[in-house]
């Protein structure tokens, strides 16, 4: 039994580490600090850290990944009985190899905020899991972790307002996809088809924890990312390749984490010692999101994805000063406002254009990037922000208020504990 857990445990990293190479490269200047889009260190004694280290610490994880799915696919075969692969044999040598890509992952999210993409801190998680527990229970508590991204990534998207949400947008495009074009043109059946979705993946999430339940549970989620993959890609809302990379993890993922139903951990893995680990590991994979929901933790590693509850920044320039901003900013401007002087910024545009990746949805974040952005303004006045952030435990609920010029920009970034301040050595300091 050891052996069978061993084995699986060994094909889920291999198959996560392949997605991780994958999504990396899909957004490479994100992990590399090519990309003139600031970063923004976690702390701010990691600015004075040279940008080049950062894609020292992007090869190194490449290359651990590599490894991980090296010595996963040797797993398969002639190996079968035993669990042990020609590379990477001894269990030593396999967790020092994820304890590589652990570390190297933390200090990219030390380095830049804008890394920890939610597929990232998902890796992150399950590294973690797998060094520190035996195979049984650290399948175990995967599984766990796969089920709290369904369920509070399908509370986080609970509002009355779901219809003119992502998820609304994605329920309209599957009913245009399937002839209902009537129906999708009906805000009252869109909002019925989002509610639908939305409940639909709770109780996948939900299911997937009782091995009673994990049969209908797999074919829902199996459908769930189809469905997703479908209604984002090419032949739907079109979006960008990492979405589409995330959802296909998924379906290759959960079938390989959750079969067998049923499987034991093992009896020799059932210390009290590794009990405990196991369930504090668990407790943080549900407390975490929760505090998420209220404000106490960030958005996208409490699972908020495709959800309306993070806070938004909005930047506007002055029509005037609009010209200083960088060159590789003016194609994120807005056209002017009607009967006003300003013109919107789309720092979440300009996000995608550089790094292929979204922007990471913290306020701090996105006050950082602004902030970083004034400098090339002449005028101190000649900016706004707007920040439109949840009244709050109903986060449907909204509020918002307004920073005029570069001062109030300036307090607001000082307000944080976390860094709020942006660097980027890729562009010359007085640009």
């Amino acid at each position: 039994m050891q052996d069978d857990s061993r084995r699986q445990l060994r094909q889920v990293m291999a198959m996560m580490a392949a997605f991780q190479v994958i999504l990396m490269c899909v957004t490479w200047k994100l992990w590399s600090a090519e990309s003139e889009f600031p970063r923004v260190p976690l702390f701010w004694a990691a600015s004075q850290i040279p940008r080049g280290i950062s894609l020292a610490l992007t090869i190194i994880l490449l290359i651990c990944s590599l490894l991980t799915l090296i010595g996963g696919i040797q797993t398969i075969g002639a190996h079968r009985a035993t669990g042990r692969s020609l590379f990477l044999s001894s269990v030593g040598q396999w967790k020092a190899v994820l304890a590589a890509s652990g570390t190297c992952g933390v200090l990219l999210i030390v380095l830049n905020q804008h890394c920890l993409q939610a597929w990232h801190w998902f890796y992150l998680l399950c590294l973690t899991h797998a060094i520190l527990l035996p195979p049984g229970l650290a399948l175990t508590v995967i599984q766990r972790t796969v089920s709290s991204i369904y369920i509070f990534s399908a509370v986080s998207r609970m509002s009355p307002q779901i219809a003119d949400s992502m998820t609304g947008q994605i329920s309209q495009k599957l009913l245009e996809m399937i002839g209902l074009t009537i129906a999708a043109d009906n805000i009252s059946f869109v909002s019925m088809a989002a509610w639908f979705f939305t409940l639909g993946e709770l109780i996948t999430g939900i299911a997937l924890i009782r091995p009673a339940w994990q049969g209908p549970g797999l074919i829902a989620s199996l459908t769930l990312h189809i469905c997703l993959i479908l209604a984002l890609g090419p032949v739907g809302l079109q979006h960008h390749w990492g979405v589409l990379v995330w959802n296909s993890m998924f379906v290759l993922l959960v079938p390989r984490l959750f079969l067998p139903f049923h499987r034991s951990a093992g009896p020799l893995e059932n210390s009290k010692t590794e009990g405990l680990k196991a369930c504090l590991l668990t407790s943080q994979m549900f407390l975490l999101p929760f505090l998420g929901l209220i404000g106490w933790f960030d958005n996208w590693p409490s699972w908020q994805l495709y959800s309306s509850r993070p806070e938004v920044l909005k930047m506007y320039v002055a029509d005037s000063a609009a010209g200083e901003l960088p060159a590789g900013v003016q194609p994120s401007l807005g056209e002017r406002l009607p009967f006003e002087d300003w013109r919107p910024v789309r720092i979440d545009r300009w996000s995608f254009q550089t790094t292929q990746s979204p922007i990471y949805p913290e306020d701090r974040f996105q006050i950082a990037v602004i902030a970083w952005l004034t400098v090339s303004l002449s005028s101190e006045q000649s900016v706004r922000v707007v920040i439109d952030s949840p009244a709050g435990f109903l986060f449907w609920q909204r509020q918002q208020r307004t920073l005029n010029g570069r001062s109030e920009i300036q307090a607001e970034v000082r307000r944080y504990w976390l860094n709020a301040q942006a660097v980027n050595a890729a562009v010359p300091s007085d640009f």
